[in-house]
């Protein structure tokens, strides 16, 4: 019985964890709405390059960013 809560629990938290990192394309928008929206072009600039260092899966989004 412990080691089912013991292990539910590290379940848990892992879900928790990779459900709180945003995907290349939600750093996308972001990236593109703290440009066009906002004007803080060194914000965007961040963005766009974490997306390029981070991003290898995606192409298509990174190619974009």
């Amino acid at each position: 019985m412990k080691a089912l809560l013991i292990t539910s629990v590290f379940c848990l938290a892992v879900i928790v964890n990779l459900s709180g990192q945003a995907t290349p394309q939600e750093m996308l928008n972001k990236a593109i709405y703290e440009e066009e929206v906002n004007g803080n072009l060194e914000e965007a600039m961040k963005l766009y390059l974490e997306i390029v260092d981070e991003n290898s899966t995606d192409r298509t989004v990174t190619a974009e960013a």
